[in-house]
């Protein structure tokens, strides 16, 4: 076993001809031996990114396999100075029966080494001595640990005729499939980052910065909610230990208290000290009932626990009725935001509140989205029973997918705006348990609405509750152009304090500790911060909003904000960990649904293969990614700020995303 390479070809000459160099020649070398040998013309390599190429327009050769060496000479001190090497081809871009090819490899004074050998031309029979100089570049770490180890990725089916061989070392990722339907060569390579990233910034450890996690690539659409794979018995214990662990963040979700904000929900105004008067009546009810119940039901006859609790729910349901009103709410706007609204008539903006949230509340959040971005917004009333309730609600939704009546509700709000042919888009945002309620009408939609009619909807959560988020592609079909294999929601992105309660248990334990389940989106966490509240600890600290004599503006006329200015800290880990749980299903996939006649067998476990992997444990680590429609890539993210990465921010002070650039500008402030 040897140490991972990275070897870039230097220059190639037939002696006693001049050395020339026509290609990009990178050769990857993984610890047990394996290459993938890839070389672009460098005519082709120089193309902007922006512009398509082919395999037979940039492709000079690629091969892969395993190499070994057969004589070798050291020093004295054991340093290895030549060797004769063997390169066994197991894929050939030249060959459908590939051969081995072999060299003197010298080491020279300056480190780079010198290969030396005889090619023969098959056609002719003629032979002409080559040489080709090399240079080792450095293995850069990755991930956490800062490993500077390799990943192997092979695939070997001989009934589909298919060879594939990928590597992965520090920066760099290359991989040749060669299948009945053509060739694919691919490399991508990792840009290390900026000297001016390397700072507080991305510190995950200072107050207030900021993480994203994004989208992993969902290969045959193979990753599902748990829900479909496990007993809704299990699902519930397992969903009851983890609420359990995560309860000591409970008074996190109301820090900090302090706000001068009239719209904040802990503002200390007539009409929320009323709702905050009712939601600790509400809690100190339920607790002692909660407290209560297991000896009642000890002690007490049947008849009397039926009344008692029959009692119960009805003063519960007393006290929260003043919170309640109309399930449909429309924001308040102002001439300013009605002028801009005006100009945004084929959208509409929905809003889904979560836990404990009473009418009032509802009524603040809707007003505050408005202003921040200029649209009407109309409220879907997710009601409250106090917060002891509204968790126990949560636990039905998500284990059972129980269809409550605020998910009846949304449902049928959100479809009818999506079959209406003059809207052209449709902004959902949900608020904690408004997650879960937006994931579960998701899940009917897509069962009733074609794709192109899914494809209006943008979605944003905060303090998401969530257990899972659903979104196929248009297309599975590997051959399909990027656009064909996008998802059918182009946007989705997810907003979370790291210390608040919620997300602990929804978004974050979902896409963090359970790497095979599907969430679909981008996630960005906001490090070191609480809070709950959507107004006073989500807007407020995450999309500023001032009035226009309090403003402050950059260069580029947007509202200065702390927070999309953050450079993100990406968790390459997670995704990582996701990209291989999504390779192991693959291949359980695979062998599910391969036709074997005549031996009997059955899969184990009775799971068809599948797997339902956690974080614990190693988890092999490939940034093999294929460039994907609304995918934000680790490469990609890295080094920029959440104003970059960010869809949501753009449509601030009532602007059109379509018309920003990922600088800020917009189109016409460019000129």
């Amino acid at each position: 076993m040897g140490i991972p390479t990275i070897s870039e070809r230097k220059h190639y000459r037939v002696v006693p001809g001049e050395p020339t160099e026509p290609t990009s020649t990178i050769v990857l070398t993984s610890k047990d031996s394996h290459f993938v040998d890839i070389r672009i013309f460098l005519e082709t390599h120089k193309i902007d990114k922006g512009k398509s190429t082919t395999t037979e327009t940039c492709l000079q050769w690629a091969f892969a396999g395993k190499s070994r060496v057969t004589e070798e000479k050291r020093e004295e001190k054991g340093d290895l100075i030549s060797w004769h090497n063997v390169w066994d081809h197991w894929i050939d871009s030249k060959s459908d029966e590939p051969q081995s090819d072999e060299g003197d490899m010298t080491v020279q004074e300056n480190g780079t080494v010198l290969e030396e050998g005889i090619n023969e031309d098959a056609a002719s029979g003629s032979k002409e001595h080559y040489e080709e100089l090399w240079e080792n570049l450095p293995v850069e770490p990755f991930g956490k640990k800062q490993n500077r180890s390799s990943v192997v990725l092979k695939a070997d089916n001989s009934e589909d005729q298919i060879k594939g061989l990928v590597l992965k070392i520090g920066g760099w990722c290359q991989g040749i499939l060669k299948s009945n339907r053509g060739l694919t060569v691919e490399r991508w390579r990792r840009q290390p980052p900026n000297h001016s990233m390397d700072g507080a910034a991305l510190s995950v450890e200072e107050e207030e910065s900021t993480r994203t996690r994004n989208d992993w690539v969902d290969l045959l659409s193979n990753a599902s909610m748990r829900a479909v794979r496990q007993s809704p018995l299990r699902l519930f214990f397992e969903d009851v230990g983890v609420l359990s662990k995560v309860l000591p963040y409970l008074p996190f979700m109301f820090l900090p208290l302090q706000t001068s904000d009239n719209k904040a929900e802990l503002c200390l105004n007539w009409r929320n000290t009323k709702e905050m008067m009712l939601q600790v009546l509400l809690f100190i009810h339920e607790l002692m009932l909660l407290l209560l119940s297991i000896p009642a039901l000890l002690i007490l006859p049947g008849s009397m626990i039926l009344t008692l609790a029959g009692t119960s729910l009805l003063i519960i349901r007393l006290i929260a009725w003043p919170m309640r009103g109309p399930s449909i709410t429309q924001s308040k706007m102002n001439d300013t935001t009605k002028a801009s609204a005006e100009q945004h008539k084929n959208e509409r903006w929905l809003f889904v509140n979560g836990c404990a949230s009473g009418h009032t509340v509802l009524q603040a959040n809707i007003d505050r989205i408005s202003q921040i971005f200029g649209r009407a917004v109309i409220g879907i009333h997710n009601d409250t029973y106090g917060l002891i309730a509204d968790i126990v609600e949560c636990l039905i939704q998500r284990v059972f997918a129980y269809n409550t009546t605020d998910v009846r509700v949304a449902y049928e709000h959100v479809k009818a705006v999506l079959c209406d042919p003059t809207v052209s888009k449709v902004v959902l945002i949900g608020h904690s348990q408004g997650g879960i309620i937006i994931s579960l009408v998701l899940d009917h939609l897509f069962d009733e609405l074609p794709s192109s009619t899914m494809s209006k909807l943008e979605i944003y959560t905060f303090g998401s509750a969530a257990s899972h988020f659903s979104n196929p592609r248009f297309s599975l079909d590997p051959t399909a152009s990027p656009m064909e294999q996008g998802h059918v929601i182009p946007y989705i992105e997810h907003y979370a304090n790291e210390y608040d309660m919620v997300p602990r248990w929804g978004v974050l334990h979902s896409t963090r500790s359970i790497l095979s389940n599907r969430y679909a989106g981008s996630v960005f966490v906001r490090m070191g911060a609480s809070g709950h509240m959507f107004n006073q600890h989500y807007m407020n600290a995450m999309f500023t909003y001032s009035e226009p004599e309090h403003q402050r503006m950059d260069e580029r006329h947007w509202l200065v904000d702390p927070f999309l200015d953050k450079v993100v800290n990406v968790d390459e880990e997670v995704v990582s960990g996701r990209e291989s749980v999504a390779m192991e299903q693959l291949s359980a996939i695979k062998r599910a649904s391969g036709l074997q006649l005549g031996d009997g067998e059955i899969l184990p476990n009775g799971t068809n293969g599948l797997v339902n992997s956690s974080r614990k444990g190693s988890v092999p680590f490939t940034t093999f990614m294929r460039t994907d429609s609304g995918t934000l890539l680790i490469e990609e993210a890295r080094g920029k700020t959440v104003r970059e990465l960010s869809r949501l921010w753009k449509y601030q002070g009532g602007r059109s995303p379509d018309a920003v650039n990922m600088n800020g500008y917009s189109s016409a402030e460019r000129e």
